[in-house]
């Protein structure tokens, strides 16, 4: 073997030894130094808050086993983003299927708020002036509606009317004062000697024959017929059905589909597959069925009133999903109820909701000035106690003093 064979077969067998590449072409190895440890990354900081979870789900569930509650959704948001949905419970009494997440339910007067917005974008649209009289009664500027009062008309100040006074509840009716027939279809219907539900055009027609409460535009009282006359100026105004308008004009610009809010429907063979039942153990009283006064009596979510017919006033059934992205375009109450919300305007402390209720349902759809609006829903309404407001006040304390980490 010549020296320079040996020198490379030497220098090959370092190299394989020491790891590294085999020598350079003048026969010699350099070995190289091992590539300094990399520096561990600082651990990530813990994430600020607490677990959405863990502080809702036992809040909500706590409520329940309270009240006697078997169904609940509930839903938030953050600067319009919806970030937590849960559902609880049970669909049926007896407490074999459990709720599932896209679980819808009646939001009863949260469905105010909605006609509200219908009517503020037929009015941006031109289609209507809210000073416009609602009532065409034969005074000479007219009005809106054209409908013959039953049997004769029972006041005069009802061609005072105007829509603005029926979005704010100044109207001249007054639920707590003196009742309101706009639900009570077997006594219009028996009355005007027409098939029951009578509709909410005979219902208008029998509500101009009563008197007013007050001078309208005079005081505020809370109202639901102010709500009928909304859900029918719509209707006139557009010529459409009132929730193809409301989806067209409202719902569908803001993302939300429309198997998200319906109309809801007055019997349970009515009711979308995703709905609870609706518990009327707190209202037991059986009553005549709108549909079949004479048939057998029933409870008084399942077929008492004529729900579907009084859409604008409380007959809208909602996913909370869907009521979040609308509280993020819509003011919910007040005097700018159903206007284009402005939240780079709102200060932290606005506190706004609207509620909603009757025996089988209970609602609440709440706006905060700090960035979150939450939604809940129950299958259930306690007489002596609303459930909305007292959720209200415990979720609104959370959130006023603990903070909270929502789910990626």
């Amino acid at each position: 073997m010549t020296r320079l064979s040996f020198t490379l077969s030497f220098g090959l067998l370092a190299a394989l030894f020491a790891g590294c590449e085999p020598a350079a072409s003048d026969g010699n190895a350099t070995p190289t130094s091992p590539a300094p440890a990399p520096t561990p990354a600082p651990a990530p900081p813990e994430p600020e808050g607490e677990p959405a979870a863990e502080v809702f789900d036992p809040l909500v569930t706590r409520f329940m086993e309270r009240h006697g509650i078997t169904a609940a959704a509930i839903g938030f948001s953050e600067d319009g983003v919806t970030v937590y949905e849960r559902a609880f419970g049970w669909m049926d009494q007896e407490r074999t299927i459990p709720v599932p997440d896209d679980v819808m339910m009646r939001i009863m007067s949260v469905s105010k708020p909605f006609t509200a917005a219908a009517i503020h974008e037929l009015a941006r649209a031109g289609r209507l002036d809210l000073d416009s009289l609602a009532f065409d009664l034969g005074q000479p500027e007219g009005g809106v509606l054209k409908l013959e009062p039953f049997p004769a008309l029972g006041d005069p100040r009802l061609a005072e009317i105007t829509i603005r006074h029926l979005l704010l509840h100044r109207g001249g009716w007054s639920r707590d004062e003196a009742g309101e027939s706009w639900s009570h279809a077997i006594k219009v219907s028996e009355a005007m000697s027409v098939r029951s539900p009578p509709g909410p055009r005979n219902t208008l027609r029998y509500i101009l024959g009563e008197p007013l409460v007050f001078n309208p535009g005079s005081r505020r009282a809370y109202s639901n017929t102010g709500y009928l006359v909304l859900q029918t100026i719509i209707e006139e105004a557009s010529g459409q059905d009132y929730i193809d308008y409301l989806f067209r004009h409202v719902l569908a610009p803001l993302g939300i589909r429309s198997d998200n809010v319906i109309k809801a429907g007055t019997l349970p063979r009515d009711r979308s597959p995703r709905e609870p039942w609706y518990d009327a153990t707190t209202n037991p009283a059986l009553g005549r069925n709108v549909f079949d006064p004479d048939g057998p009596l029933v409870h008084w979510p399942d077929g008492r009133w004529d729900i579907g017919g009084a859409v604008g006033v409380g007959g809208l059934v909602a996913t909370p999903g869907a009521i979040l992205e609308f509280l993020d375009a819509y003011v919910v109450w007040g005097d700018e109820i159903g206007m284009r919300r402005r939240r780079i305007e709102e200060p932290d402390g606005l506190r706004l909701a609207h509620t909603g209720s009757s025996t089988g349902s209970s609602a609440l759809a709440r706006q905060r000035g700090d960035g979150t609006d939450f939604v809940v829903l129950f299958n259930r309404r306690d007489g002596d106690l609303d459930y909305h407001r007292a959720i209200r006040d415990e979720i609104d304390a959370v959130l006023d003093g603990t903070p909270i980490r929502w789910p990626e």
